[in-house]
């Protein structure tokens, strides 16, 4: 029998990270649900939240910290085979549910052509079997975010295409984390550079040269677009395993990180200095993290209280699911005190989603795929991470 070379990590001694993931779900939310006029919110607020893209963005850097620190071992194919299907096991259920969902919404939109659906919900003028046939298939295989134009990446679930983001990120991490670990402090920082650089490069080219219909989807949606955020999240996570922990524990300094962090946040987003703002805020979220990673000294952190955790477990659910529901809502035209009740229904069906579908399906394709794919079959621990 292999040994299982992938040892794991219990990330509830992280809670506050967990519940800092449902504040990040929410602000997607509100944005979302004030573009479609379900709830109201002042132009203010969604300015500051970016329309949800920076939440997305912290979300990135999450998932590279807590990957990085779950899977710090992580090395050889057996260790890949168990890495990859605990990841498809986390993500991909919840994926097709949504998609699910989102084909009540195609299908209405397609059968009221008078109601303007197709146009306000997925950039349709008229519902193209080759659009429609197209974006489903992107949908269904995680494609979305490389498919930079409205017609194939609106359809069905458009958050989607943060989940072709983060299929890329995993299939390049257990490469990653072991050529990462390998460097000295100074060579992850030339690495860091290196992904910034690449990533403003990036930026510039698509506004340059792309197509104007596609410039903003290859600046705020594709995969490599984001892929700095994602390796900052390791660089912090390998930080944080190596002694940073036992540092930012001590003094204030976690005090002068949340201060460090949280004030030129708050500031980039008032007074948005460049565009995307997302540029200079994923560092200052990876500092974020590092400071929320140590609990604070003589009582609990606020991030890390128990209904924040659950709420915080269930934010991929939740963030997969509001769209495909929040298009459903809005053929009511209902008013605003209604919108944020049916605001509240869905953080509640996202949590019955996360107990009753999401967690007990994560177990049961992860067996599949390992007895699919025999070479992981041995180890019995369950991916628990929330990344």
């Amino acid at each position: 029998m292999l040994k299982n070379t992938a040892p794991f990590h219990d990330d509830t001694r992280l809670p506050a990270l967990t519940g800092l993931r449902f504040l990040a779900a929410l602000a997607v939310m509100v944005s979302h649900f004030d573009h479609r006029a379900l709830i109201s919110v002042p132009d203010a607020v969604i300015s500051f939240l970016d329309g949800g893209r920076t939440a997305v963005s912290l979300f990135f850097v999450l998932s590279g910290f807590i990957l990085a620190y779950n899977y710090s071992n992580l090395s050889g194919r057996t260790g890949r085979v168990k890495f990859y299907a605990n990841r498809v096991a986390r993500i991909y259920p919840v994926t097709l549910l949504a998609l699910a969902l989102g084909a009540l919404g195609v299908a209405y939109a397609i059968a009221n052509p008078a109601s303007g659906a197709l146009m306000d919900w997925y950039a349709l003028e008229e519902p193209n079997a080759v659009n429609i046939g197209g974006s489903f298939i992107a949908q269904i295989t995680v494609l979305t975010g490389w498919l930079p134009t409205a017609s194939l990446n609106q359809p069905w679930n458009s958050p989607a295409w943060s989940i072709s983001c983060e299929f890329f990120f995993y299939a390049l991490f257990p490469f990653l984390i072991v050529a990462m670990k390998r460097l000295t402090p100074a060579r992850v920082t030339l690495v860091l550079l290196g992904a910034f650089v690449f990533q403003c490069v990036t930026i510039w080219g698509a506004r340059a040269y792309a197509p104007a219909g596609q410039k903003g989807f290859l600046v705020s949606q594709f995969p490599l677009t984001h892929l700095f955020e994602f390796v900052i999240g390791i660089a912090a996570a390998l930080f944080f395993l190596r002694g940073g922990a036992g540092w930012i524990g001590r003094g204030f300094n976690r005090a002068l990180l949340l201060s460090a962090s949280l004030i030129p946040l708050a500031l980039i987003a008032f007074f948005r200095p460049v565009d995307p703002a997302y540029l200079l805020m994923s560092p200052l979220f990876a500092v974020l993290i590092l400071a929320l990673g140590v609990p604070p000294k003589k009582r609990a952190s606020i991030l890390a209280w128990g209904p924040l955790v659950l709420l915080g477990e269930a934010s991929f659910s939740l963030y997969m699911i509001h769209v495909p529901l929040m298009n459903l809502y809005s053929i009511a035209n209902t008013p605003a005190w209604v919108g944020w009740l049916l605001f509240a229904v869905t953080v509640g069906l996202s949590i019955a989603v996360f107990k009753w579908f999401e967690t007990p399906s994560r177990s049961r394709v992860r067996t599949m795929i390992l007895k699919l794919w025999p070479a992981g079959s041995s180890g019995k621990h369950l991916d628990r991470s929330h990344a």
